[in-house]
């Protein structure tokens, strides 16, 4: 049995419609255990990958742990970063989109047409995230280009989430940069 479409619309909702891994966009729930290991089909099995991300990770046992606790991470991210300050439509919209793209692999003209609009969704998207950045106080949510975190103060951060090399800190204390590649926070 798979993924009924309740448990697959929550995941994605709580997820943003991104994968927990790499944030991308487009992504499929996979299960975390598989079927075949007896892995159910609940919303404590399901995890929210990209294509790519599933293919390099998912099926190996021992990225399982890191998977989950990188799904519920995310989770928690989205929770309380994106509360309020994104609208789903456009994530469903993003979704739908993407799934559409995937279906028409030789229909140049339709592709090109979905494209447009799938880069002006992000561009919307972006210039929101801007403004909540410019809105920022010293005690607030940050993203850069490379890093997500939590700044608490003065190089204290949590949540650490750098995108270049995919380390993962829960709280970094006296630093203003990346333990994996010196990027700055």
């Amino acid at each position: 049995m798979a993924f009924n479409e309740k448990v697959k619309d929550e995941v994605r909702e709580k997820a943003h419609y991104q994968c927990c891994i790499c944030k991308e966009f487009f992504i499929d729930i996979h299960h975390i255990i598989p079927q075949e290991e007896n892995g159910s089909d609940t919303i404590d099995n399901a995890t929210p990958l990209c294509q790519n991300c599933h293919r390099q990770y998912g099926n190996n046992p021992d990225h399982r742990k890191t998977i989950r606790g990188m799904r519920d991470l995310w989770y928690e991210i989205c929770e309380t970063r994106y509360k309020d300050n994104y609208s789903q439509p456009i994530y469903e919209k993003l979704d739908s989109l993407g799934q559409e793209m995937n279906e028409l692999k030789n229909d140049k003209t339709k592709q090109s047409a979905l494209l447009d609009e799938i880069k002006n969704l992000l561009l919307d998207l972006q210039k929101k995230e801007q403004k909540e950045i410019k809105k920022s106080s010293s005690i607030a949510d940050i993203q850069s280009k490379n890093i997500t975190a939590t700044k608490l103060g003065d190089r204290v951060y949590s949540n650490v989430h750098c995108k270049k090399c995919n380390t993962y800190i829960g709280l970094s204390i006296g630093s203003d940069r990346c333990p994996g590649c010196g990027e700055p926070y």
